[in-house]
Parts: structure tokens; sequence; C-alpha cells
């Protein structure tokens, strides 16, 4: 009885470990991500027009490289919004990806095959003081395929297609 106990002590110890480790390695990923806006994925090369897309937040501009965000020299008092936001758009994109996440706002690319589009997933149970991890996605007209962009812990940006 005494091995069983002590079997099962060493497991709920080992446990506690491994998710205070883990726990270690999201807040050690976290910060480099959130304040250097890291994301490894090279999906964004799937993305025809992707050298045009520019986020934009507090008066810098940023493009997607390898790494995932890069500051550059684009003025961002020349960038305005597009208008044509309309809801026959929404409609359209929300019949493509679904109803699962909340879509803060989306652009059409300039030959209108395709819809850039930033898409929330809270951490929590979906309250308003919860953390997000913020997606921009693009998805095909066409075909409906959609390619995950850009994705980062709290990233709000503004997007523009040029």
């Amino acid at each position: 009885m005494k091995k069983v106990l002590k079997r099962i002590g060493l497991v709920v110890i080992m446990a506690f470990n491994l998710l205070l480790i883990f726990i270690i390695l999201r807040f050690l990923w976290y910060f480099p991500s959130y304040y250097l806006h890291l994301d490894f994925s090279q999906n964004f090369r799937k993305v025809e027009g992707y050298e045009d897309i520019v986020f934009t937040c507090n008066d810098s501009a940023y493009s997607r490289t390898f790494w995932g965000l890069s500051k550059n020299a684009i003025d961002v008092t020349g960038l305005e919004k597009e208008q044509h936001e309309s809801d026959e758009i929404y409609e359209k994109l929300r019949s493509l990806v679904g109803n699962d996440y909340y879509i803060d706002q989306y652009v059409l690319s300039p030959d209108e095959d395709r819809i850039l589009y930033e898409e929330m997933h809270p951490w929590g149970a979906g309250a308003p003081t919860d953390d997000e991890d913020i997606y921009f996605k693009v998805v095909d007209l066409n075909d409906g395929s959609i390619v995950t962009l850009f994705k980062g812990p709290q990233q709000f940006f503004d997007i523009y297609w040029k």
C-alpha cells in the first residue's frame, strides 16, 4: 500500500512539474511574440500579393516577413480605410469562414478575389475581459481556401491591402 501511495505521489509531483514547465514556456514565448510580433509559420507565402498587405499600429507600418512582422518605412498617414466593407461582403465572408469567432475587420484584395480579415480567438470563456489570440487570415473567394497570414497574442493592427 505504501508503494502505491508513493507512486501516486510521484506521479502527482511529476504532473505538477510538467504543468509548471508548460506555464513557464508559455510566458517565455508570449513576451517575445507580443513585443517582437513573431510568427515563424511560412503559410503567408501562399497568399498572392502578400507584399502589398500593410499592418499599422500607433503610426507605424509593418509588413509580413519570414519571422513575423517587421517595421517598414511606409507613411501611414496616406493609408485610408476603403469603404468597400459592405454587408454583402461580410455575409460572403461569414458563409465561407463560419460563425465560430469574432471578425473585427476585413478588407478586399485589389483584384477583389480575396478577403483579408482579422479573427479573434478568446483564451477563456469569451468574456469581454479575456485576452485573445489574433489571426489575420486570407480567404479566396473562388475556392474558399483560407490561409493564415499572421497570428499572435493580442496583436491589434489595422489592415490595408494596397
